[in-house]
Parts: C-alpha cells; sequence; structure tokens
C-alpha cells in the first residue's frame, strides 16, 4: 500500500496506490476509469451498478478514508495525476499558506479534525508522520485536536513559529506510540497471565514484553545535550549545575532511567568532545559468541568510541570497603566491579575490531552525524559513581585508587562534577563582569 508526497513551491500532493483495493476505493470516490484510462466522474446518485455494489450500502457521500487517517473527497483529485494502468490516485493535499509564510495548509478535513494543520515547507514528509499505533491505523493529527481548547486555530508542526510544535518534539510523539509489535506483545503478556498456572508456554511472555517496552523508552529518552544547556557556555554551566543540583537533592526519589537521562544533559559542558550517544549498545564477546549490552557508547567527533557507565549517587560504603586492609582503604565491589566491567567491555570492543565498528555505525546510524563512523581507537571509560565526601585519608586512597585505574576509566564522583562546574563558572565570571557595557 504506497503512499508518498510530491512537494513543489506551491503545493504538496498525496500519491497512493492501493493495490488490491483500488476497484474499492474508486467506488467510494463515485469515479472510474474509461478505456483510454480517463478518470469519469459521477454522483452517488449516478454511479454504475458496477461500482454500486463494491461500495459499503450506507455510504452515501464521495469520499474514501485510507488507512483509517486521510480521508479525501472526489473534488482532491487530481484527474490528470491518476492512472488506472498502475492503479494510483493522487489527491490535493495542501497548498502553501499565504497567511502564515514557510508553512504549508492542509484541511483539517483530511484528518477529520477541526483545526487545519499547517506544515513547515522544510518537513521532510513520510506518511509515518501521520500514523501511529497498531498497523499503524491511528490518526496522531485527530488525537491532538480531540484534546485541543477551542481556542486553537490550527496545528502547526515544525517552523519557526513559536505556537508550532517543533519537529524534534512531534517525532519524539510519534516515538512515544506503543508499535504494532509491542501491542502484540502485551496481548500476548495479557493472556501469559491468565493461562501460565494451567498450560506450559513457549517462552515467558511477559518479560519479553518488558524487554520491549525498555528499549522503546531507553531510545527515545537517551540524547546527548540540550538546546538550553547549548545556548551559551555561561548559561550552560549554570544550568548544568542547578541540574545536578537538582538530581543529587532527590537522591534516591529518582528513577535509575531518569537519572541516567538528567546526566547525559549535563555531560556536554564538561566533554564537549562527544557528539554522540549510544544507548545501550549491544556489542559481541568474540571468545564466547555470545552478545553484551553496554550502558552507554560515547562518540567523539573523529568517530572514536569510549565507554561510559552511570551509577546512581550512592555513599562511599560503596566506593571503599569499611574495614581497611593494612591501614589502607580498599576498592568496595560497587567501584572494583564497574572499573572491571568497564575494562572487559574495553577489551571486547578491540577484539571486535573491523567488525564491530561497521556493526554498530550500520545499527545506529540514526543516532550519529551524517558520514561519521565509529572506531575503536584505544577505547576509554568514564565511571560516574558516588555522591560522597571523604576525610583526609580516604580521599588520598581513594585518588590513588583512581591513579591506579586512569589506564582503564576516569572515575569521577558526583561532587567531582559539580566541583569542576563551579571552578569553571568562578573562571567564566570575571571574564563576564569585565565585559565593556553594550552602547545605549
Amino acid at each position: 500500500m504506497p503512499i508518498g508526497f510530491d512537494k513543489d513551491d506551491k503545493r504538496i500532493l498525496f500519491r497512493y496506490e492501493p493495490g488490491y483495493s483500488f476497484d474499492a476505493i474508486c467506488a467510494k470516490l463515485c469515479i472510474g476509469f474509461d478505456d483510454s484510462g480517463v478518470i469519469r466522474r459521477y454522483t452517488p446518485e449516478t454511479l454504475p451498478d458496477e461500482l454500486e455494489q463494491k461500495r459499503p450500502p450506507t455510504q452515501d457521500d464521495a469520499r474514501a478514508t485510507i488507512k483509517r487517517v486521510f480521508t479525501f473527497l472526489q473534488d482532491d483529485l487530481v484527474d490528470e495525476m491518476c492512472e488506472s494502468l498502475t492503479e494510483t490516485l493522487v489527491f490535493k493535499f495542501a497548498v502553501l499558506d499565504e497567511a502564515n509564510p514557510g508553512y504549508f495548509r492542509v484541511n483539517g478535513r483530511v484528518f477529520d479534525c477541526e483545526q487545519d494543520i499547517l506544515l513547515a515547507t522544510n518537513l521532510r514528509l513520510d506518511w509515518r508522520l501521520f500514523c501511529v499505533g497498531y498497523e499503524r491505523r491511528t490518526s496522531v493529527i485527530e488525537r491532538i485536536a480531540s484534546m485541543l481548547d477551542d481556542s486553537e486555530a490550527f496545528i502547526a508542526i515544525g517552523g519557526d513559529d513559536e505556537r508550532a510544535i517543533p519537529e524534534e518534539t512531534f517525532k519524539e510523539l510519534l516515538d512515544g506510540f506503543p508499535t504494532t509489535a509491542t501491542l502484540k506483545r502485551y496481548g500476548d503478556a495479557q493472556i501469559e497471565s491468565y493461562i501460565q498456572d494451567h498450560l506450559s508456554l513457549k517462552k515467558d511472555y511477559g518479560a519479553q514484553y518488558r524487554r520491549s517496552l525498555e528499549r522503546r523508552r531507553t531510545k527515545a529518552c537517551f540524547k546527548l545535550g540540550s538546546p538550553t544547556i547549548d545556548a551559551s557556555r555561561i548559561t550552560a554551566l549554570r544550568e548544568a549545575a542547578t541540574q545536578l543540583h537538582g538530581l543529587l537533592n532527590q537522591g534516591k526519589a529518582v528513577p535509575e532511567e531518569s537519572w541516567q537521562r538528567g546526566i547525559l544533559c549535563v555531560l556536554p559542558v564538561l566533554f564537549p568532545q562527544y557528539v554522540a550517544v549510544i544507548p545501550k549498545a549491544i556489542i559481541k564477546d568474540t571468545l564466547t559468541g555470545k552478545k553484551r549490552e553496554v550502558d552507554f557508547l560515547l562518540v567523539d567527533a573523529s568517530g572514536n568510541a569510549d565507554v561510559l557507565e552511570i551509577k546512581k549517587a550512592f555513599d562511599k560504603r560503596n566506593l571503599l570497603m569499611r574495614v581497611p586492609y593494612r591501614d589502607n582503604k580498599v576498592p568496595a565491589r560497587e567501584l572494583s566491579g564497574g572499573i572491571m566491567q568497564i575494562e572487559k567491555y574495553i577489551h571486547l570492543l578491540l577484539n571486535w575490531g573491523r567488525e564491530g565498528e561497521a556493526a554498530l555505525t550500520r545499527n545506529h546510524s540514526d543516532l550519529l552525524p551524517d558520514g561519521l563512523a565509529i572506531r575503536f581507537v584505544n577505547p576509554r571509560g568514564i565511571l560516574l559513581m558516588g555522591n560522597c565526601e571523604f576525610d583526609e585519608t580516604e580521599q588520598r586512597d581513594f585518588d590513588l585508587i583512581r591513579r591506579q585505574y586512569s589506564h582503564v576509566a576516569d572515575i569521577i564522583t558526583y561532587p567531582d562534577l559539580l566541583h569542576r562546574l563551579e571552578r569553571m563558572i568562578e573562571a567564566l565570571g570575571p571574564l563576564e563582569s569585565s565585559q565593556d557595557p553594550a552602547p545605549s
């Protein structure tokens, strides 16, 4: 059921090839084609019997709804572009809006809503922008319109209008809808909950559904940086410090996924060399043939990949053993385990080699800048963990541990992050205040 859009400077056309349902769609629109392929228009009253028999018995107008989302009238057809041989129908979809420069206007009737829809002229069109849910048969525009106050005159997507939904936000909204596969797994999980005590099942359908949700949340949520933090350096530093303070104040109340997302928004200020983050990256263990999941891979502007592990801000008993060994503080299980985890991932990346570079680049091309390829060139690790104050002896031993493993990973506590941010703000403060005032 191919659907496409043809766009020029003045209008957008909707091209539809219904395939086996071509005759039924034509009957709903009250049209036919003569022997030379020229379109013939009818009214519901003058429709030939052979077409009338293919229409729903309750339909009394000349319209057709495609994928339960797009509704077109006979008057929307572009006759000279419709072809019976290729079974192609072309409809007028949008026209350039003179009242709102930079936008095409779609009649709200197309989506069965009161408001017209404004689409930015630079918006890349795909029918999936409008269709979500099970078999993509839910109109996201209609759902939005049903929630709007009567004072809203239109729904704008993309572009520079301050009333518009930003293109990135709209795509995140689409990603948030459950897919057909997710809904099927939900149904399987529901059935399993009722019959698992009575029948033997092939697999754990509940776990399959939960993994599906986790993958969707991870893909939708994690993104390196934010427009506010990138706006200006001093504003970025202050915003990052405020955000980190807020996370630390909430502590254990913050879900792990929200914690990681918040920390990722802060990192570009301190590590501006990274241009992309790949969450839940699957890497191959070439020695055992198994697959392993890395929390995050950071990719710099040259494509070099590093490993990032973000742990919650637990106290120092998870960093240093409470009981010293011969008057020396030694790493606690959580710290030594985190270091070992990163070292193992780096080892696996290097063993995977060129094959792994190509596989990760191919599998995560949507998260990388155009043309950037991932490389494994002396990968390093970053381990973020711990929110605590050490005494002098503890700090000395902890610093010794960090230096010992510096060839593997930078071990950074959250107070370290705050300290770095505050020092950078202090360094920029005098520069900011000493600038000449703007001329009046």
